[in-house]
């Protein structure tokens, strides 16, 4: 009770912005109706506010929870604030320039800067659509860039061996034979043959296998071989969820698929993969690119923890 009082009305408003996500969350659990001011609080710690007095009490419960993980990420970008000029990088991600020194440039080629447009998700009736409002579409329309494939690099301030990653993407390919949506955590930036020391390489293939248009969500492993963990829908949002454990060098990835009208959300069953270079000490990019014309990738609600 004694707790309740001390944490109840203004004095709680003026220590809100002196305790850090995870310290919030845990004193919200002391009794209900501390969790419904934090509720109503919320807004003052997030950086992009204009959505969130649409929110029901149950979806700002989901924010506050997921709090603590924006916390302590090395990343977190859903392209809210997002303004990448040609001419230079972009500091910080989507919680601000001090939340950890990191900046994103064009890259890893520069010959042939993709085609980028920052614009809303959507309307969907999808019930798991992307939980953020803005995302970045990325596409390749200089032929040139197959040889110098550029997109967007993240630039971790140092050395980072993360041990969760995830990222919501929709790609859509314009023909057969085309790979793009590459999402790769690695040492170095690399070039046309790829990024140096990758400890993680996803990407998004669309190919013809005996008359049969294929589509595939694959992740490399050591020595370049593809591993795939399930099927991607033309047009539609999917999320990766990996979990990497750097003691057996092996990451366990997830392939999340958004609910279409009348269907539940699906996931494929999990698939354990080894890190695509057993040797990487960690990571200092991420790196977000196609690797082939005709392919166009929307992406949001990247997560590097």
């Amino acid at each position: 009770m004694l707790r309740e009082r001390l944490l109840d009305g203004p004095l709680l408003q003026s220590t809100w912005k002196l305790v850090d996500c995870k310290t919030v969350l845990s004193l919200a659990w002391a009794s209900s109706d501390i969790w419904q001011s934090v509720l109503h609080l919320l807004p003052l710690n997030l950086g992009n506010r204009v959505i969130f007095p649409l929110l029901t009490l149950q979806e700002r419960s989901a924010v506050l929870r997921a709090l603590p993980l924006l916390d302590c990420a090395h990343l977190f970008e859903n392209f809210s604030r997002f303004e990448l000029s040609l001419h230079g990088g972009f500091s910080g991600d989507a919680r601000g320039k001090e939340a950890g020194g990191g900046q994103w440039v064009l890259g890893p080629g520069t010959f042939a800067p993709p085609y980028m447009e920052h614009c809303l998700v959507g309307p969907s009736s999808r019930k798991d659509a992307p939980s953020s409002v803005w995302c970045l579409k990325m596409a390749n329309v200089d032929p040139l860039s197959d040889l110098d494939p550029s997109g967007l690099v993240w630039r971790f301030p140092q050395l980072v061996r993360p041990r969760f990653a995830s990222f919501s993407c929709r790609p859509l390919a314009a023909r057969p034979h085309r790979c793009g949506g590459v999402f790769a955590l690695a040492e170095g930036l690399g070039s046309d043959k790829g990024p140096e020391r990758p400890m993680l390489f996803i990407h998004f293939t669309r190919d013809m296998n005996r008359a049969c248009d294929t589509r595939l969500v694959c992740a490399k492993t050591q020595g370049g071989r593809s591993v795939a963990l399930g099927k991607w829908n033309e047009g539609e949002w999917c999320t990766v969820n990996v979990h990497i454990d750097w003691g057996v060098r092996s990451a366990r990835c997830v392939l999340c698929h958004d609910a279409s009208p009348g269907n539940q959300r699906r996931m494929d069953p999990m698939v354990e993969v080894p890190l695509a270079n057993g040797q990487a000490g960690g990571c200092r990019y991420l790196l977000l690119y196609n690797q082939k014309c005709d392919f166009e990738v929307s992406w949001t609600d990247i997560v590097v923890v």
